[in-house]
């Protein structure tokens, strides 16, 4: 998979937010962030010329802040 037009910061912290990026209509990547780093990343995500899209986690999913799912299908995935 190619990678994200950015690096979002890794502080390893309990993730509490899941930042979707879009391009345009395409969910292309999920990123995870703390508290401390949510408006970082999106604001990381729009400078890439992205939309991003917040959204809260569900108290049954742990993630670290900083993990990144590229969805395969996307355009930063390799399957086309």
């Amino acid at each position: 998979m190619s990678a994200l037009p950015f690096v979002p910061p890794s502080c390893g912290q309990a993730a509490t937010d899941r930042i979707e990026v879009y391009s345009g209509a395409s969910l292309d990547a999920s990123v995870y962030a703390c508290p401390q780093h949510t408006d970082e990343v999106s604001l990381m995500v729009m400078a890439g010329g992205l939309n991003p899209h917040s959204v809260r986690m569900s108290p049954d999913i742990t993630r670290r802040c900083g993990h990144v799912y590229v969805y395969p299908t996307g355009t930063f995935g390799g399957e086309r």
